[in-house]
């Protein structure tokens, strides 16, 4: 491997900090690989829709997508270990570079090492390294011993990630929803054998989605673990820096080289010019005009300077300090080492600490909670007739009437109006319009149907015009239960001149 061309800087690195480098690679060439990941995946996803438009099955595509995570994975996966190499392909040349690995180990990552959680940095082990199974297995038995850990928590976190991101994107469906219909389908028992193929087509695309961003990450993190690894290993940065050296050495020996040569030729030539009778004279040169010792105080300038620097206190300087210690001191006695001062004085003795303040805190939260709850119950045990009497807003009273609907029940609810009980009467009139709704829909009143039930029912019912009566009743209901807004004299009058009163 020509490490000498790699584009990342090359040193022992801990797992948060190759997870950083992962996630600064995939940043890096984000275009590429979202590009092929794309174009590679759209077809599947449009099977998946079809797939659930064919079954009506909303688990069945979602587990489909999650199944071929290890065929899209490739991508990024190539992309960085060319990239790292200062050979980024374009999407092009990934989606070439993917097929060309064909089928290799993709039964495997299929079909039995399919839940491995370690297979972040498994595959670069598989598709880089070019090694058979029995290889591949005494290699990771050396390999993993330090990102067997690291890797399945960096796919545990890239799973929450993903799942995070659909939720949030499955967040915005309520707010172009109705209301009353969103209520319907959620508080329905049968929710998922029920869903309906509008929510189940955002459903698959949020979760696909997801995955788009999760699984780059993790893959990229993975292979930047291998590497951190591999460094780690096989001592990728000593390497790095002797061949470096090398290089250097070799540019300065050249020149050493051919400075020497110059200066031969050059005493070559002087020679040569000498005069052929007589001896040159000879040059008397002593170590100690060679490489000549100062004398003391020759240079007077340096040594003020040198002077005012060990003068200042910053950087030099006196100072004298007076300590009081016995005349006699005692010898100390070998401190008897304890399983709690051991805990205590080691490597987890911050952890220690916040655990006795985490249960500190639980234990002062208890006792208060407890103190609260006792004054609040301790006044209802007594039989305390003030309390007894407390009384709820009107905005948020129940309104419970045990009794069945009468048939003639516009006349009650004129009555109940005219007293006074303007809530007891719209009450009235919303449970007349439920009950006869449920005659006409032949079906029972369900004890806990909702608002939003009545409102289903209405749009159920043949005729168009009680529908819409039904609707307009529950609405006012609601406005006056909910929002304390209550109709006027005409306006109950035009509920009361119709169906469901008229044919009590």
């Amino acid at each position: 491997m020509e490490i000498e061309r790699i584009s990342v800087v090359l040193r022992v690195r801990s797992a948060r900090e190759s997870v950083d480098l992962g996630a600064a690679m995939l940043r890096r060439h984000a275009r590429p690989i979202f590009t092929a990941w794309f174009i590679a995946s759209l077809p599947f996803l449009a099977m998946a829709i079809a797939l659930e438009q064919w079954l009506g099955k909303p688990w069945l595509p979602l587990l489909f997508l999650w199944w071929l995570k290890p065929v899209f994975a490739r991508i990024p996966l190539y992309v960085v270990s060319r990239a790292v190499f200062a050979e980024a392909p374009d999407w092009r040349g990934a989606l070439r570079g993917t097929l060309a690995w064909g089928l290799k180990g993709l039964p495997a990552w299929l079909t039995i090492r399919r839940f491995d959680p370690r297979r972040c940095v498994l595959q670069p082990i598989v598709y880089l390294e070019g090694l058979d199974r029995g290889e591949r297995s005494r290699r990771w038995r050396v390999f993993g011993r330090g990102v067997e850990g690291p890797g399945t928590g960096l796919t545990l976190t890239c799973t929450m990630f993903e799942l995070v991101l659909a939720l949030s994107l499955l967040l915005f469906l309520p707010m172009f929803v109705p209301a009353e219909l969103w209520e319907s389908y959620w508080f329905n028992a049968g929710f998922l054998r029920a869903m309906p193929h509008w929510l189940s087509v955002p459903l698959i695309v949020a979760y696909y989605l997801g995955m788009s961003v999760a699984e780059p990450l993790c893959t990229t993190g993975g292979f930047a673990l291998y590497l951190g690894r591999r460094t780690e290993l096989e001592a990728w940065d000593v390497d790095l820096a002797f061949r470096r050296l090398r290089n250097r050495l070799l540019t300065t020996a050249t020149t050493a080289i051919l400075l020497i040569a110059t200066c031969f030729a050059t005493s070559t030539a002087h020679a040569a010019d000498a005069p052929r009778g007589g001896k040159p004279d000879a040059v008397k040169v002593s170590v100690e005009s060679a490489f000549p010792v100062p004398k003391p105080g020759a240079d007077q300038r340096m040594n003020d300077v040198s002077a005012k620097v060990l003068a200042d206190p910053l950087l030099g300087g006196k100072t004298r300090a007076w300590h009081w210690v016995p005349k006699h001191p005692r010898a100390p006695k070998p401190e008897e080492i304890t399983p709690e001062k051991s805990i205590e004085q080691g490597d987890f003795a911050g952890v220690g600490l916040a655990l006795k303040g985490l249960l500190l805190a639980l234990l002062v939260a208890a006792v208060a909670w407890l103190a609260w709850f006792a004054l609040r119950r301790w006044p209802s045990r007594r039989g305390d007739p003030a309390v007894a009497r407390t009384t709820v807003p009107s905005a948020v009273q129940e309104t419970a009437v045990e009794v069945a609907v009468p048939k003639g029940f516009g006349e009650q609810v004129h009555v109940l109006w005219r007293s006074g009980s303007r809530r007891e009467a719209l009450a009235l009139l919303y449970r007349g319009t439920v009950e006869r709704m449920a005659v006409r829909l032949d079906e029972p009143v369900h004890p806990d149907a909702t608002e939003a039930d009545a409102i289903a029912g209405a749009r159920r019912l043949d005729d168009d015009d009680a529908g819409r009566r039904a609707i307009r009743i529950v609405r006012t209901w609601q406005y006056a239960a909910y929002a304390d807004r209550y109709p006027s004299d005409e306006e109950l009058a035009v509920l009361l001149g119709g169906w469901p009163v008229e044919r009590a």
